[in-house]
């Protein structure tokens, strides 16, 4: 416009009106003003003066400042504070929100990089994400899920039916029989190779044992009921024996693998199991009793001297087999062979009278005591040389001689009740048992032999006591105590004197079936203990701690 203006005020004074050309009018360009040419207006120009600077731009409120923004635009020529010009973020007040975020977690139901998809899928709605459980389409299969038997993996731990919930206990048979080990055991919805529901194996090493096996004698409870060797196929019938005869009584009868006890047998044909003298077979002995169970009474009987009941019961092994000796040597009395001497001589020995010079205690191992010659005391055996023992020596000679011998004749269980005892010698001799004289031998010149049959009504310890006297001359025989089981025929009542020159006694022949009583058939206690041979008449005669037994044997 000033142009303009400024043209109107300089006039050429040549110009005329006429000349028309000054007056066209000038048309004016109405266009915006665009001064740097960057078809631009100036008004929309950020910088009309420079081409490369356009109009403003749109920015965007990046409120999570993660360099991306959202919400509406505001147009500026520079960036606001805050603004940005992306507006992409999906959620401008998460920074874990904008194009490009890291997606990877599967198991978030979130469009962190704002592209409209997510990782996350739950198609069977159970709360777990598709990428966190083994089968989405089902809910009852998620990691918190209980395994069941039902083969499928319900807990997504990548087993099968593994610590199902409802899973069997099943046993292992390691010996095959078909029954499982209760101590053996596993939790499974089918049963493991060698595995089984059964759990009543007593002993799953042994194929032979289970609630099945056959139950036999051999210490093993081979069915499993709780008891060894009962009702055994193999069992044996056992009988009660009372009277220790070795047959049984038919109505005690037991049947089972070991013996109940040691009175029991496999017998059972006792005809009276109160008698140990009567049994089938047995010496029938003349007692008005059926002895040998045949069904009649004392038919071909034996005549015997029955004995009263024992001491005390017997003895199975005695600490020391052996009767008591107390021998001595005597002046009194004018005939020292007669029997009816005995009864001082046995008072001087036990210290009740006078006339004893000297005596000497022995352990009689066996009954068989040789003689003596004059002051050399040569030993002359008896009948039976392997167990002969020597008469101590004296201090005199010629004098009269005296001896007794105490104890037990122990007769054990099952051992023969009847037996034939032999007594030999010279001079005077006895032989009481249980207070019964069973023979006696008096003087005369010449050696005794005597025997009878001696019936003994059961097992026990028998008092015995044997009392010897003779002149202590040259030639004194020994005295012999001998014994057979049962009656040996032909010395039920046998008396014999021999002359001592003619004797089988006097040549050391033993007899034949006999013994000579020792080892543990003798005793001095009734506890089977050996003693110090100490005699006495009373508990008086005894130390305090001892009492006088039915011996005469202070124990």
């Amino acid at each position: 416009m000033l142009l303009v203006i400024a043209l109107f005020g300089c006039r050429n004074k040549d110009w005329s009106i006429e000349d028309s050309s000054i007056f066209e009018p000038v048309v004016e360009d109405t266009g915006p003003f665009d001064l740097d040419g960057d078809g631009i207006p100036a008004s929309a120009d950020c910088d009309d003066d420079d081409a490369d600077i356009g109009e403003a731009t749109d920015w965007y409120q990046d409120a999570d400042e993660d360099g991306y923004g959202a919400g509406t635009a505001t147009s500026a020529c520079d960036s606001p504070d805050g603004y940005v010009a992306d507006s992409s973020d999906c959620d401008d007040l998460d920074a874990a929100y904008h194009p490009g975020a890291t997606e990877d977690d599967c198991a978030a139901p979130n469009d962190y990089n704002c592209d409209g998809s997510v990782g996350y899928a739950d198609e069977d709605g159970d709360g777990f994400a598709a990428c966190e459980e083994c089968d989405d389409t089902s809910a009852e299969v998620n990691p918190d899920a209980d395994e069941v038997c039902n083969g499928l993996d319900d807990d997504c731990d990548g087993t099968i039916d593994q610590g199902a919930s409802d899973a069997s206990t099943w046993y292992a048979d390691a010996d095959a029989d078909g029954y499982g080990d209760a101590s053996n055991t596993v939790e499974a919805c089918t049963a493991p190779s060698g595995y089984l529901a059964d759990d009543t194996d007593c002993d799953d090493t042994d194929a032979d044992v289970s609630p099945a096996g056959s139950e036999v004698c051999n210490d093993v409870d081979d069915d499993c009921n709780g008891t060894v060797d009962d009702n055994a196929s193999d069992a044996t019938w056992w009988y009660e024996d009372a009277d220790c005869d070795t047959y049984g009584d038919a109505s005690t009868g037991v049947e089972q693998c070991d013996t109940p006890g040691d009175d029991w047998v496999e017998d059972d044909t006792d005809c009276d199991d109160a008698d140990g003298l009567s049994y089938p077979g047995a010496q029938e002995v003349c007692l008005s009793v059926d002895n040998d169970c045949d069904g009649t009474v004392d038919n071909d009987c034996e005549d015997t001297t029955e004995i009263t009941s024992p001491t005390d019961d017997p003895v199975d092994s005695p600490s020391m087999g052996a009767a008591c000796a107390l021998i001595g040597e005597m002046r009194s009395a004018s005939n020292s062979h007669d029997y009816d001497n005995l009864a001082d001589y046995m008072a001087q020995l036990d210290g009740t009278s006078s006339g004893l010079t000297e005596s000497t205690e022995d352990d009689a191992v066996e009954l068989d005591w040789s003689n003596r010659c004059g002051t050399s005391y040569t030993a002359s055996d008896g009948n039976y040389t392997s167990t002969t023992n020597s008469w101590p020596t004296f201090s005199s000679t010629g004098t009269y001689g005296g001896a007794r011998f105490r104890g037990y004749l122990n007769i054990g269980c099952g051992d023969d009740l009847n037996k034939t005892i032999g007594l030999m010698g010279n001079d005077a001799l006895s032989l009481t048992i249980e207070g019964t004289e069973i023979m006696k031998v008096n003087w005369n010149d010449g050696q005794w032999k005597k025997f009878r049959y001696i019936t003994f009504p059961e097992p026990g310890l028998y008092a015995f006591e044997v009392q010897w006297s003779t002149n202590l001359n040259c030639a004194i025989d020994p005295f012999e105590l001998v014994w057979a089981d049962g009656f040996v025929s032909g010395y039920g009542d046998y008396d014999e004197m021999c002359d001592y020159s003619s004797s089988d006694y006097a040549t050391g022949t033993a007899i034949p079936g006999f013994a000579i009583i020792e080892g543990d058939a003798l005793t001095q206690s009734t506890d089977g203990s050996a003693t110090d041979c100490a005699q006495c008449a009373s508990t008086s005669d005894c130390a305090t701690h001892e009492t006088c037994n039915t011996a005469g044997i202070c124990e």
